[in-house]
C-alpha cells in the first residue's frame, strides 16, 4: 500500500484552512498576503500539523525558508558522506598520501586506490561494493516542483502517462530516474497548463536519455495531443544531426505501425504526420531551426554543444504563440564554451537557492562540488542507471583511460577545466556556518558575468576574524542589480564594485564605495585561500556559490595567485566576489600589527 504523503493528511488540510481563514498577512515579511502555511519545526523533523507549529506565510517567504532548510540538509549530508569516505570501510582509515585524481604525474594505467607518492605501488585490488538496482538515487540538484503551487503537495503530472505509454508501446519499463524527471518537467495545474516552459536534465552518458526522449516524444504526439486539446507539433534536434535522425529512425517505424503515421525519410528533413494533424520534425541545430513552425514541444539533446543562437533565435521564439509549450533539454556536462547550457543551468540553480518558482525545471546527477572523485563511492551520484543498465566494473575500466578529462565529463557528468580547482576536494563543503544568527553584513561585493548578462552580489558577515559569506542576489540586468544593492546594503557596510560598474554607482553610495578588480584578486586570492584552509571563511550553504567556488581555477602570475575566468569551466563571478568580500570584511584582522609609539615631552 502506498505511503500517505504528509500533506495529504486531513489534519494538514484542516489546520491550513483554519489558519488562512480571514486572509492573514505573512508572519515573516509582514506585508504580503499569506497563501500558504509554514511549519516552524519541519515535518521531517517531527513537527506536527498543529496550531502552535504552523503559521501563515506568503509563498515567497515560505519558499525561501524551505530552500535554506533544504540547502542545510544537503550540506549536512555531504559532510556525513565525506566523513564516512574518509573513515574508510569498517572504520579503516585510508592512506593519507592518496594521490589526487587529476595529478599530472599519476600513471594512467594504475588502478584507482591509495598510491604512495614515493613508490607508486598499486594497492591490492578491492572488489567494488554491489550496486542495488532499486536504491533511490535522487538528483543532486533538482527544482522543487511543489513551489510553483504555493509549497503545497506535488501537483498532477503527465509523467506516469508517459511511463505507461513506454511500457505499452515500446515494451520498455522506464527506470526510476527517467520517471522522476518526466514527472518533474510535465507537472501541470490540473487543467493541462504546464508549470515549466523549459527543463534541463543533466546526467552522465549511457544512462538512458534516449529511451526517455522516445517515450516523451511518442506520448506527446499520440496521447498528449488528446490531453492537450488538439494536434501537436514537435521539433527535435541535437548537437549532431545524425543523433537527431537516429532517434527518428528508431521511433518513426513504431508510430507508423501502431498509430498509422506517415513518415518522410529525407535525411535531415525527416518528418512524420499523424492522422489528427500532429507532426514531428527533425531539424539541424542551426539558428533557423524553428523558423516557419510553432512547436508545442522542442526536444534538444546534448545541448552542451548547441549554441545560444540556436535556442534564443531559432527555437524559443517559435514557441511564443503556443499554449503551455515545453522546451525539453538533455545533456551531459560541457565545457566553458557551453554557454547555452551554462546559462540554463545557472538559472535552475538560482531558483533552487532562492526558493523561487521559476520557469525552469532542473535535474542533475553529479558528484557534489569538491569531493574526491577518484573514489567510486561518488560515481553513483552521476549514474542513476547503475544496477539497471550500467555496471560499476565498466566505469572502473573507463577510469583508467589516459584521457581523464573525458572520463570526468562523460562518466561522472562533471564540468572540467584544464587542471583542477583552487580548493582541495571537500574543503568548501566542510565550512557551512551553523552558528547563531548572523550579525549585519559589513561588505557587499558585486560583479558581472563576462558577457554582462548576469550581475551578482555576495554579502560578508564578520565574526571574530571569520568571514561568513552569503549570496545576496543574482540579477539579469544592471538596473535590477542596483535595486538589490539599495535594498540589501546594510547601514555602514562597504560596497565593493568593479571598475566596469563604478561609473554607474548611485551618488548616494559614493562615500561607501571601494573599487576592486583584477589587481585585488592578484593580491588577495592566495590570502583568502589560506583563510579558507584555516576555517576562517565560512558560508551559508548556497549551491550556486559552491558551484562557482568548486570550478574556479587559480593560475600563478608575476604578482601572485589569481582566479582565472578563462581557465575555469564556466562562470566564477560569485567566487571572485567571495574573495573581495572576505578580504575586505576581515581586513583589520589580517593587516600588520600596529606599531607601538612613544614620545617625550
Amino acid at each position: 500500500m502506498a505511503t500517505r504523503r504528509p500533506y495529504d493528511d486531513p489534519r494538514y488540510k484542516d489546520i491550513r484552512a483554519r489558519i488562512l481563514a480571514g486572509s492573514p498577512t505573512c508572519v515573516y515579511c509582514g506585508t504580503r498576503k499569506a497563501t500558504t502555511i509554514d511549519h516552524i519545526i519541519e515535518v521531517d523533523q517531527g513537527g506536527g500539523h498543529t496550531s502552535d507549529n504552523c503559521v501563515p506565510a506568503c509563498m515567497k517567504c515560505n519558499a525561501a525558508k524551505g530552500a535554506r532548510y533544504g540547502n542545510a540538509k544537503k550540506a549536512t549530508a555531504i559532510k556525513a558522506r565525506n566523513a564516512a569516505v574518509k573513515a574508510g570501510p569498517a572504520g579503516n582509515a585510508p592512506n593519507p598520501a592518496k594521490k589526487r585524481f587529476l595529478a599530472p604525474e599519476a600513471d594512467p594505467d594504475t588502478p584507482i586506490g591509495a598510491i604512495s607518492p614515493k613508490k607508486k605501488k598499486a594497492p591490492k585490488k578491492q572488489q567494488p561494493a554491489p550496486i542495488e538496482p532499486d536504491r533511490d538515487r535522487s538528483p543532486r540538484l533538482e527544482t522543487d516542483v511543489a513551489l510553483g503551487f504555493g509549497g503545497e503537495p506535488p501537483p498532477p503530472t503527465y509523467g506516469p502517462a508517459v511511463a505507461a505509454w513506454s511500457k505499452r508501446i515500446l515494451g520498455i519499463e522506464l527506470m526510476p530516474w527517467q520517471k522522476r524527471v518526466l514527472d518533474g518537467q510535465l507537472a501541470h495545474d490540473g487543467t493541462g497548463r504546464l508549470q515549466f516552459r523549459q527543463s534541463l536534465v543533466s546526467v552522465a552518458r549511457q544512462n538512458g536519455k534516449t529511451v526517455a526522449l522516445k517515450a516523451l516524444i511518442g506520448w506527446w504526439l499520440t496521447e498528449g495531443a488528446a490531453a492537450r486539446g488538439g494536434p501537436q507539433t514537435v521539433i527535435s534536434t541535437a548537437h549532431a544531426l545524425d543523433l537527431a535522425v537516429s532517434l527518428f529512425q528508431d521511433l518513426a517505424p513504431i508510430l507508423e505501425e501502431r498509430f498509422d503515421a506517415k513518415a518522410k525519410w529525407s535525411y535531415g528533413r525527416n518528418e512524420l504526420r499523424l492522422p489528427d494533424g500532429s507532426m514531428w520534425l527533425i531539424r539541424a541545430a542551426t539558428p533557423s531551426a524553428g523558423h516557419g513552425r510553432s512547436p508545442d514541444l522542442v526536444v534538444a539533446d546534448e545541448i552542451w554543444d548547441i549554441s545560444e543562437d540556436v535556442i534564443d533565435q531559432g527555437l524559443l521564439p517559435a514557441q511564443r504563440a503556443r499554449k503551455s509549450p515545453l522546451m525539453s533539454m538533455w545533456s551531459t556536462a560541457g565545457t566553458e564554451a557551453s554557454r547555452a547550457m551554462l546559462r540554463w543551468r545557472e538559472q535552475g540553480i538560482q531558483q533552487i537557492d532562492t526558493g523561487d518558482a521559476g520557469p525552469v525545471y532542473l535535474a542533475e546527477w553529479s558528484p557534489p562540488p569538491g569531493v574526491d572523485v577518484s573514489d567510486p563511492v561518488w560515481w553513483t551520484w552521476a549514474n542513476p542507471a547503475l544496477g539497471h543498465t550500467l555496471e560499476l566494473d565498466t566505469l572502473i575500466a573507463e577510469s583508467k583511460s589516459p584521457n581523464r578529462t573525458a572520463f570526468l565529463r562523460a562518466s561522472l557528468n562533471l564540468w572540467v577545466a584544464a587542471d583542477a580547482g583552487w580548493l582541495e576536494p571537500g574543503v568548501w563543503e566542510r565550512l557551512t556556518y551553523d552558528g547563531p544568527n548572523l550579525p549585519p553584513a559589513t561588505v557587499l561585493a558585486i560583479d558581472s558575468s563576462q558577457d554582462g548578462s548576469r550581475h551578482v552580489g555576495i554579502l560578508a558577515h564578520e565574526i571574530d576574524g571569520t568571514a561568513v559569506l552569503d549570496v545576496a542576489f543574482i540579477a539579469l540586468s544592471e538596473s535590477e542589480m542596483w535595486d538589490h544593492v539599495s535594498q540589501l546594503l546594510p547601514a555602514g557596510a562597504i560596497l565593493a564594485v568593479t571598475p566596469g560598474l563604478d561609473i554607474h554607482t548611485p551618488k548616494a553610495l559614493e562615500s561607501r564605495k571601494v573599487i576592486v578588480g583584477y589587481g585585488e584578486l592578484v593580491k588577495w586570492t592566495a590570502l583568502i585561500r589560506s583563510m579558507i584552509l584555516d576555517g576562517r571563511v565560512k558560508h551559508t550553504g548556497a549551491q550556486q556559490l559552491a558551484e562557482h567556488m568548486a570550478r574556479a581555477v587559480a593560475v600563478r602570475t608575476q604578482g601572485g595567485l589569481v582566479l582565472s575566468s578563462q581557465k575555469s569551466a564556466g562562470p566564477i563571478e560569485l567566487a571572485r566576489c567571495a574573495v573581495w568580500a572576505a578580504a575586505l570584511a576581515t581586513k583589520s584582522k589580517w593587516r600588520s600589527r600596529p606599531a607601538m609609539a612613544s614620545s617625550r615631552r
